[in-house]
């Protein structure tokens, strides 16, 4: 039954995700094109350099913009099919079928997942795209950095695998973290809209409380300037852990809410 539910949220939301996922990679595309007209145009000292490159400055400009609002667009579409489907206005059929809320709110989960993890692979190959050709340029310039953070004790090897376990605990965090804020706004009945948007900054705020505390008590720990690997990996290892806690209890929150006290009213 989850496989049926996933691929219906999966289906659902993509009428959201494909066409912004296809004007991304043709952007990328079309950005790699300019790039590439610009760098041939120095060899060749070219007439229509300026030109060129004012229009590739303008398009890049945009296509920076974008990548930001894609981001900010995944997670708008999420909410807002949760929201349609859990409380509002597809609620009623969503919960008359013959699942529990726990596979729900899995289904939810694991879609939002998928579309995160599909548009940073887009976004992460576009990347790669544009280096294509010249890594030779940008090699010198990223063994600096990979040096300059040996020099103070973090080691590239690690922090390429806590920032992938970040990175994939935060495709969790981020939508249970609205959806656990959305499932108790549901419990403020009319004003379900204000509780959640006060649950969400409430729950947020607690969570920045805790981060800055451990970064002061970490802070006075660090006395001399090659001790930054403690606060480094410190803030990984808390990150992680405060994920794995805060994935557990917002699903544990979500599915409970609409199990015992779901009130479409």
């Amino acid at each position: 039954m989850l496989g049926k539910l996933l691929k219906k949220d999966i289906i659902a939301t993509g009428r959201f995700f494909v066409p912004m996922v296809i004007i991304y990679a043709i952007a990328s595309v079309l950005g790699k094109i300019l790039m590439e007209l610009v760098l041939s145009m120095v060899h060749t000292g070219s007439n229509m350099y300026d030109i060129i490159l004012l229009v590739t400055t303008v398009f890049a400009t945009f296509f920076i913009i974008y990548i930001v609002a894609c981001f900010i667009l995944i997670r708008i579409f999420i909410v807002y099919d949760f929201y349609k489907t859990m409380v509002s206005d597809q609620a009623y059929l969503t919960h008359m079928l013959p699942v529990s809320a726990n596979l729900l709110v899995l289904s939810k989960v694991l879609a939002a997942v998928v579309w995160q993890a599909l548009t940073g692979l887009v976004v992460a190959v576009s990347v790669a795209l544009f280096f294509a050709g010249h890594y030779d340029t940008a090699m010198p310039g990223f063994y600096e950095f990979v040096y300059s953070m040996e020099a103070i004790g973090i080691f590239f090897d690690t922090y390429c695998l806590n920032i992938l376990i970040n990175l994939v605990l935060s495709a969790f965090t981020t939508p249970l973290m609205f959806f656990a804020a959305i499932a108790i706004g549901h419990l403020f009945g009319k004003h379900r809209i204000l509780g959640a948007i006060g649950s969400y900054v409430g729950i947020y705020f607690i969570i920045e409380i805790i981060g800055i505390i451990f970064l002061i008590v970490i802070g006075f720990r660090i006395t001399r300037p090659e001790q930054s690997s403690l606060l480094f990996n410190g803030s990984f290892a808390l990150n992680t852990i405060l994920s794995l806690i805060m994935i557990a209890a917002f699903y544990w929150v979500t599915q409970y809410i609409f199990s015992r006290k779901l009130n479409l009213d």
